[in-house]
């Protein structure tokens, strides 16, 4: 843990209850509910449920760095940044995509110190994630199957 910038490097096979209790003995939360037996690599192929609404604040970011294994067998490491500073979002291609593109191996994810208010969240009506129709669907499929 990063006590500066808040982050955290976590494995992936480490299960996020193992995650939140080793970060509360340093005085940390992760801000994701529930998905205690999800492995950090499989909450973020799941599509990181629980995770805090990107639009509750809109700077901040979950994952600021990543580390995976492609299917191919290279190596991609992305270091942590702020995520709006980096160009295309490469750790969208592991999040909801069951794995299709590699396994994550390690993972940078923002932090809070315990006792820190989470960020204000305005109301907003809208799905803020609608399904993938299903031209969608098979265009995603279709580039993660080749």
């Amino acid at each position: 843990v990063d006590d500066v910038s808040l982050l955290a490097t976590l494995p992936g096979g480490m299960s996020l209850a193992l995650a939140r209790d080793a970060l509360a003995r340093t005085g940390h939360v992760l801000p994701v509910t529930g998905e205690d037996e999800l492995t950090v690599a499989d909450w973020i192929a799941t599509g990181m449920p629980g995770a805090p609404d990107a639009f509750s604040d809109p700077v901040d970011h979950v994952i600021a760095g990543l580390r995976a294994t492609l299917r191919d067998g290279t190596t991609l490491a992305l270091a942590p940044s702020p995520r709006r500073a980096v160009g295309p979002d490469l750790v969208s291609l592991f999040v909801g995509t069951g794995g299709k593109v590699g396994d994550v191996t390690s993972v940078d994810v923002r932090v809070r110190r315990a006792g820190d208010p989470d960020a204000r969240v305005l109301p907003f009506e809208l799905d803020r994630n609608p399904p993938a129709d299903p031209a969608e669907r098979a265009l995603v499929d279709r580039v993660l199957d080749r």
